[in-house]
């Protein structure tokens, strides 16, 4: 008889579920409506959480049993993890889990971005073949790339920029990257100095009190007409309303979007009509590899449910249940 009962918030792939099979009885809430959430949380020993939903005080005091949250991914800002350390509930992640599929994903848009592959593809399905002749793009080659935050995601963009497309790195982080700048000629610069030389900018910041709206209007004005920003990091980083207005002016010459200040972006979104954008359902970090990394948060809550030490600890309870 299984020993622990974990719920998902979401569906997860199967090499998570199999790992708790045996150890734990596991079940997916239908939806994450607060009367589903803390229906389920009352008999729960651990959870697996995604990217939608709050997880606060309220559920925390609901789960009197629950004594892990583990997260499927790396970002950890819809989980209240003071809360959760005065209450001696453990946080884990996994924050090795999908930074190949998310820089990957961010290089894809650079390139999709230059090479006009989105309106080519719309072109050609309506028969414009003048598209070609109007609508060249850039190649990125000696283009500067700006990374606003050298963690695993952002040192791997670095990676792949130069290279694989001889471009040049400047960066913006609180920390000095020095393996960066030996092995790919990247320079650390002020974040003004980045939005004023960068040809193309992409943020890999978490959402915290000092990131909140750090790409506002301000911040836009002093990029170049022609750059390219790139998010996906965390919606809450963008001023969500400056950067449609920079887009909408010219201010900049396009985005490239995968998070978003609310999520589902609604469907009437000016940004959803503007020609120089690409967007996608903040999907970044999603591969097959990355989906069965990302899963494996469930070997932690295993961990912490039998008296052992997690891998991947976000927080460290002084006084764990």
């Amino acid at each position: 008889m299984s020993k622990w009962n974990v719920i998902l918030s979401s569906p997860i792939h199967h090499a998570g579920t199999d790992a708790l099979d045996g150890q734990a009885t596991w079940c997916l809430l239908p939806d994450l409506t607060d009367e589903t959430v803390l229906g389920a949380v009352r008999e729960a020993d651990g959870m697996i959480v995604r990217a939608f939903g709050y997880f606060g005080p309220q559920l925390m005091d609901a789960g009197s049993r629950l004594k892990v949250i583990g997260r499927h991914g790396v970002g950890v800002d819809n989980v209240d993890i003071e809360a959760a350390t005065e209450r001696g509930i453990w946080v884990v992640n996994t924050p090795e889990a999908n930074a190949e599929a998310v820089a990957e994903h961010v290089i894809g848009s650079m390139l999709a971005f230059a090479r006009r592959l989105v309106v080519a593809d719309a072109a050609t399905r309506t028969g414009d073949w003048s598209l070609r002749d109007r609508d060249y793009g850039f190649e990125v080659i000696g283009k500067t790339l700006g990374i606003v935050g050298v963690g695993r995601i952002g040192a791997r963009v670095a990676q792949i920029a130069v290279l694989g497309l001889n471009m040049g790195v400047v960066y913006s982080d609180v920390i000095d990257r020095a393996d960066l700048e030996r092995d790919l000629g990247a320079r650390r610069v002020t974040l003004d100095e980045l939005l004023e030389r960068s040809d193309v900018i992409t943020a890999h910041t978490p959402a915290t009190p000092q990131t909140i709206r750090m790409f506002n209007a301000d911040a836009f004005a002093r990029m170049k007409n022609t750059a390219l920003f790139i998010n996906a990091s965390r919606g809450p980083v963008v001023d969500e309303a400056a950067i449609i207005d920079a887009l909408r002016s010219g201010q900049i010459g396009g985005a490239c979007l995968d998070v978003f200040e609310e999520e589902p972006l609604a469907t009437d979104s000016p940004l959803m009509e503007l020609p120089n954008v690409i967007l996608s359902p903040h999907k970044a970090g999603q591969s097959d590899t990355s989906m069965r990394n990302m899963s494996l948060v469930s070997l932690d809550i295993l961990r912490i449910l039998n008296g052992e030490e997690p891998q991947y600890p976000v927080n460290s309870p002084v006084n764990p249940r």
